[in-house]
């Protein structure tokens, strides 16, 4: 599935020989997912289990995959603190997991207050960053939808299903349990579960603990995992593999975006890519394709006067432009070189 944006430019623009021809200026695709992926995969990993660091995490860094490790901190051991910290550099997310670990449905609203907020204070203190975006419910039990989201853009359950790419709720994003006590415990059956989310454009995200023999619940082997993560790093043009709240600020920005084309030159085309959500939080990249217009065999593309990442492919014969902007990052510029 791919979102279509069709702008028609006024007629005081000339569409004259000197410019590319209108039906090629005018159309351009948001992707469903970065990079025009079929399907989202998020790592998810509850407890701060510290095989998760020492193990799991070298082997998601060897591919430029992002994980998101879901902490209580407390429970977080000191020999783990600098691989976390180390993780939170490079691009993987931390969320919360609560200070205590409560059924949060059992909680008066003082007390799930005091869970949620303390929880995101202390990891954002404990670690020196404020990007502590989304929960993970202990137990799968939700909290309040309207206090949870006082604090997060999103959190994560356990229904076991794959969701859709938009999801009814940000506060009831569906994960699937792993480990060797369910039944995504071998490779094919994680190959099932991508297959079946690339068919719906859809959102996997995977629930785990530990690893090996920590003790954690249900754990998964390292040998496993390696399995798992060179079988989508094989099909990296079909999953997009990052972090939840990476997801999440994806999939909020593709539904909010407004793509308007402001100017064709013969040489020139200018852009503007906007959305209505804060952009203090909201600021990831969204990928755009556009035909490539005639007599153009290369492109530039700047942002705000900056050159962002783009490359020419062609599909079923024709040529595009495909390039990641920032909803609200200033104006694109697409220049023939």
């Amino acid at each position: 599935m791919i979102k279509k944006i069709i702008y028609f430019l006024p007629l005081l623009l000339s569409l004259s020989a000197c410019s590319p021809k209108s039906t090629d200026s005018s159309v351009y695709e948001i992707a469903t997912w970065k990079g025009f992926a079929d399907a989202a995969i998020n790592f998810t990993f509850d407890d701060g289990c510290p095989y998760q660091f020492t193990r799991a995490l070298p082997m998601f860094d060897k591919y430029d995959f992002q994980a998101t490790f879901y902490l209580i901190p407390d429970w977080v051991q000191a020999e783990s603190k600098p691989l976390i910290q180390s993780a939170l550099n490079t691009g993987h997310e931390v969320g919360s997991h609560t200070i205590s670990h409560p059924g949060l449905s059992q909680l008066d609203d003082d007390l799930l207050h005091a869970e949620l907020q303390s929880s995101q204070n202390k990891l954002q203190e404990m670690f020196s960053f404020d990007r502590c975006l989304t929960l993970a419910y202990p137990y799968c039990i939700p909290a309040k939808d309207g206090i949870t989201s006082e604090y997060y853009i999103a959190a994560r359950d356990c229904r076991g299903v794959i969701e859709k790419k938009t999801p009814d709720s940000y506060y009831h994003i569906s994960s699937i349990g792993c480990g060797n006590l369910s039944d995504m415990n071998t490779l094919p059956a994680f190959q099932q579960k991508f297959i079946e989310a690339a068919s719906v454009n859809g959102w996997c995200a995977l629930l785990f603990h530990g690893l090996d023999d920590d003790g954690s619940h249900s754990p998964i082997t390292s040998e496993l995992l390696g399995e798992i993560l060179l079988y989508l790093h094989n099909n990296n043009d079909r999953f997009w593999v990052s972090s939840l709240q990476n997801t999440t600020l994806y999939s909020k920005e593709r539904d909010a975006a407004v793509l308007t084309e402001k100017e064709v030159e013969r040489n020139l085309i200018t852009l503007s890519l906007t959305d209505d959500l804060d952009d203090g939080t909201y600021n990831h990249p969204l990928t755009i394709r556009r035909s490539l217009p005639q007599k153009w065999n290369g492109v530039q593309v700047t942002q705000n006067d900056n050159v962002v990442s783009s490359d020419i492919l062609e599909i079923e014969g024709k040529k595009y432009i495909v390039f990641d902007v920032i909803p609200d990052g200033g104006e694109i510029v697409l220049k023939r070189v």
